[in-house]
């Protein structure tokens, strides 16, 4: 795991291996909302957050919110 703070590995980790699609939704929620609050997202967020937008076989609720995300991240 990268070297971030142990919340965000939490939610990287949720986002990428909970079975349940809600805990995922609920991750990449806060990811947004740290996002909005000023805490930028990192490299691996962000691919994360790519992997779930495009990820066939992911919820759609899930795919939708990660990519109004990306869409919503300012470079």
């Amino acid at each position: 795991m990268a070297s971030g703070t142990p919340t965000r590995d939490a939610l990287i980790e949720a986002l990428k291996n909970d079975p349940n699609p809600a805990v995922r939704l609920k991750a990449v929620e806060a990811l947004a909302n740290g996002a909005s609050a000023g805490k930028p997202l990192d490299a691996e967020m962000l691919d994360t957050l790519r992997q779930k937008a495009s990820q066939n076989d992911e919820n759609l609720y899930v795919r939708m919110k990660a990519a109004e995300v990306l869409k919503n991240v300012k470079p």
